[in-house]
């Protein structure tokens, strides 16, 4: 996977952007995650993403310090994310967005986690596997203060400039 950049990553899905061919194919979602896995375009691995700050391990009940991403969810981040001008330098600055975060609060099994970047809101969501051995990203994106009000806490919204 070359120099452990997550460009790497990238590179071989640029020929074939998923947003593209799902447009093409009509592909979308898991239909789409399939088809890509069947032509042989997306490595069955993880990757690592960051590390897990201590807030997020105590809420996730995990020890666990590394934050994984799928290659499934690159592809439908990619997909889903086509119109926020989705890049790798997202994930790049995930430490320092998720080390800052003023608002982590629990959705079920997944935690929320907001901040907000150069006047833009932005949220990620992360989990543990059933064992609590790893941590996953689930979502990462640029957000509103529509769906932060959705998702967080009104006690928590002043946090992140949400009225």
């Amino acid at each position: 996977m070359g120099n452990g950049s997550l460009n790497s990553f990238f590179i071989p899905l640029q020929p074939v952007h998923p947003h593209a061919y799902g447009e093409r194919s009509g592909l979308k979602g898991e239909k789409l995650i399939r088809a890509f896995r069947e032509a042989g375009r997306i490595p069955d691995e993880k990757l690592v993403m960051t590390m897990v700050t201590p807030q997020i391990q105590t809420l996730l009940n995990t020890d666990r310090k590394v934050l994984f991403v799928s290659a499934d969810t690159m592809v439908k981040q990619m997909e889903s994310r086509a119109g926020q001008n989705h890049a790798a330098g997202w994930y790049e600055t995930l430490q320092g967005m998720l080390d800052s975060a003023p608002v982590v609060t629990p959705k079920g099994d997944q935690k929320v986690i907001c901040w907000r970047k150069n006047g833009s809101l932005w949220m990620a969501v992360v989990k543990t596997t059933k064992a609590r051995d790893e941590v996953y990203l689930v979502s990462l994106h640029q957000t509103d203060a529509r769906e932060v009000k959705k998702e967080v806490p009104e006690a928590e919204w002043k946090k992140l400039g949400v009225a």
